[in-house]
């Protein structure tokens, strides 16, 4: 409870158990995941009519909307707004939607009655891919309110150089910016506009081609650093999972749009280097760093003590096998 960042992986655990549930038609899936749907939406009422919903109070939003030091709390809703979203999509959770659509709601109200200085001012700090669920939200409902507020939640300072074809990742913190670009893809998806495209395929690329290492992982310490010296940057502390968790999410939607084996050998090669080396197969414990140093070792999570950002991921990494195994249009298959 002395932990700002507190909530995100019952969100991540949502979506685990909504693709565990379509992957294998399992029951026990859907029976656990609706008990928590239940029990968010019992947190939901407790809190007012206003429609938040996280565990930790409002405060932490309003210290955020302030510019004062606070651990990312739009990350963390972005994390369970998404959990929702899936059980809806791939379990038909008619509960969970009517949650989400209440905190889009809340998000509404909050945002829109903030000056533009006020809202760069909370984007500063990490919020996920919060604006990516709001695009999904909108997809979901037509209700063009979530559409206007995930626009909101732009960065331009991120975003435009992508659009413009201009490398400026230096050493920005890497998970900080992925979902950021995810959110572009789905953008385009939805509007069709391409300089959206634009930025998430040339944002690929660059990983592709110069910020990630032979394994597909991604940054030093969590961080992009100079591709011109990667050999200075070979630590323990290489490859945080939640940076090739969400580099894969894109790389799905870069692949629908154009189906082409560059984007599927990079999956490839992250995937079986670091998300299946995530994970320690005797006793389900996850890593949050591979470590590329020679001699150097994994640290694994455990049930009770050691808990990260990558264990949330690391539930959903895992439950994502058989998503990309094959792909097809209407005629030829994969």
């Amino acid at each position: 409870m002395d932990c700002d960042l507190r909530g995100h992986s019952a969100g991540h655990l949502l979506s685990a158990y909504a693709l565990m549930y379509a992957s294998t038609g399992n029951s026990a899936f859907k029976i656990k995941a609706d008990s928590i749907v239940d029990g968010l939406e019992e947190v939901q009422n407790a809190l007012g009519q206003s429609g938040y919903l996280s565990a930790f109070p409002e405060q932490l939003i309003e210290r955020c909307i302030d510019g004062k030091s606070v651990w990312a709390p739009w990350y963390t809703l972005h994390k369970i707004l998404a959990g929702l979203i899936d059980q809806y999509t791939y379990t038909g959770n008619e509960k969970a939607i009517r949650i989400a659509i209440r905190m889009g709601n809340w998000a509404y109200n909050k945002v829109t009655a903030l000056d533009s200085t006020s809202i760069q001012k909370m984007i500063r700090n990490e919020y996920g891919g919060i604006n990516e669920s709001f695009y999904n939200l909108y997809d979901i409902t037509g209700n063009k309110k979530y559409f206007r507020l995930a626009e909101l939640f732009y960065k331009s300072d991120n975003i435009n150089p992508l659009k413009n074809k201009e490398d400026r990742l230096g050493t920005l913190h890497a998970n900080t910016f992925i979902p950021k670009v995810i959110a572009e893809a789905r953008r385009y998806e939805i509007t069709g506009d391409e300089s959206s495209r634009t930025a998430a395929e040339y944002f690929h690329w660059l990983i592709d081609t110069k910020y990630s290492f032979a394994t597909g992982e991604i940054g030093d310490k969590e961080h992009f650093f100079n591709p011109l010296t990667t050999s200075k940057h070979l630590s323990g502390y290489n490859g945080e999972t939640c940076c090739t968790y969400n580099e894969l999410k894109l790389c799905r939607h870069l692949f629908e749009w154009n189906p082409n084996n560059t984007i599927m050998d990079y999956y490839e090669r992250a995937l079986y280097n670091q998300i299946l080396g995530q994970q320690d197969p005797e006793s389900g414990m996850v890593c949050y760093f591979t470590p590329m140093l020679s001699g150097a070792y994994k640290l694994y999570s455990t049930p009770n003590d050691s808990y990260w950002c990558c264990v949330g991921t690391g539930f959903e990494n895992h439950a994502k096998y058989s998503e990309s195994i094959y792909a097809h249009d209407k005629k030829i298959f994969m």
